[in-house]
């Protein structure tokens, strides 16, 4: 009976072979070139990935935790949920219905990734307590570093906003510091709030000289056509109006 818990044991590290699905992360890069998302966007598609990843693994090792002790009639985690659905005479238990198997060891991981912890499971035998621990400290770390990036990838999603209030925020400090004349404040107030648009086209006009000549010429003619277009239905009006006034 020892070796084959031994063998059920070592059984949970084929698990190891989903790491393969990590390769899928290539969908990320077609979603990079062929959909218009930021890489803020993008960063935080692929951490919650990363983490629904996570706790499947983490609910799948609970789960089989189960197949540990099933022979040695030691209390498991899931008899108290087969004790309330004998209560309420529910056909199906969870211990042998493997959707709500699967659901429930998936609330117990995510609020323990969550750090939430509501205690209603937790392991009832020493097996079951050393799977625990090891999703306890898998769950700490991975959900530290994930918190760690998505904060960082939020905070730079507005970062020319922010630039642009901090430069704000210097020049009313400014003006402060100066005692500058209260329509002199808002003269200068009004300039940078106007000029807010023309930098963000200074930007946009660097992008576009970083390119190539011929994208250049591509994305000048696609950004200048819906004019273009006016313009040449105009000259048209006017080419066929003295056309008619002179035959």
């Amino acid at each position: 009976m020892g070796q084959a818990k031994v063998l059920k044991l070592i059984r949970l590290f084929r698990l190891l072979k989903l790491a393969r699905i990590f390769s899928s992360f290539n969908v990320f890069k077609q979603l990079e070139l062929r959909m218009s998302i930021t890489y803020g966007n993008l960063a935080l598609l692929k951490y919650f990935f990363i983490l629904m990843i996570i706790a499947h693994w983490l609910a799948n090792l609970w789960a089989l935790s189960l197949s540990l002790e099933e022979d040695n009639g030691k209390e498991r985690w899931v008899d108290s949920f087969t004790e309330r659905e004998e209560i309420n005479n529910i056909v199906d238990f969870t211990v042998n219905t493997p959707w709500k198997l699967y659901l429930t060891s998936l609330y117990f991981t995510t609020y323990t990734i969550t750090s939430v912890g509501y205690g209603d499971i937790g392991p009832k035998n020493t097996t079951e307590t050393f799977i625990a621990i090891f999703m306890i400290i898998v769950s700490g770390v991975s959900w530290a570093i994930l918190l760690g990036q998505v904060c960082g990838v939020v905070a730079s999603l507005g970062e020319e906003e922010a630039e642009f209030r901090s430069m704000m925020d210097g020049l009313n400090s400014m003006m402060q510091d100066r005692s500058l004349p209260q329509d002199m404040r808002i003269r200068l107030r009004t300039f940078f709030l106007a000029s807010k648009q023309a930098q963000r086209r200074s930007r946009q006009q660097r992008l576009v000289a970083a390119m190539s000549p011929g994208l250049q010429g591509d994305v000048v003619l696609m950004v200048n056509r819906p004019w273009m277009c006016q313009a040449s239905s105009a000259v048209m009006r006017t080419l066929c109006h003295v056309w008619s006034i002179f035959p």
